[in-house]
C-alpha cells in the first residue's frame, strides 16, 4: 500500500478541563489526505464535555527553560 493512501490523523486542537489544564478531555484530529477533522472525547462516557477550553498549541511546562541536546 503506498504511503499516500494512508490517511493519518494528527492532533490539531485539545479540549482541556477549565479547572485542571493538565486534564485533556478531548482532541481534534485532522487527517492528512482528506483534511477531515474528527473529535475524540476522553471523558468517562466518551461524550462531549460540558465545559472545556480549546488550545491549538499544547505546551505543558514545569517552569524550567527548554533546552535542546545541541545546547550546552
Amino acid at each position: 500500500m503506498p504511503h499516500q493512501a494512508i490517511d493519518i490523523g494528527l492532533p490539531v486542537e485539545w479540549m482541556l478541563d477549565p479547572h485542571d489544564q493538565t486534564n485533556v478531555l478531548g482532541v481534534v484530529y485532522e487527517f492528512s489526505q482528506s483534511k477531515e477533522r474528527k473529535i475524540v472525547w476522553y471523558t468517562a462516557n466518551k461524550r462531549r464535555a460540558k465545559n472545556f477550553n480549546v488550545v491549538r498549541d499544547l505546551a505543558f511546562t514545569d517552569g524550567a527553560p527548554e533546552t535542546s541536546p545541541e545546547t550546552p
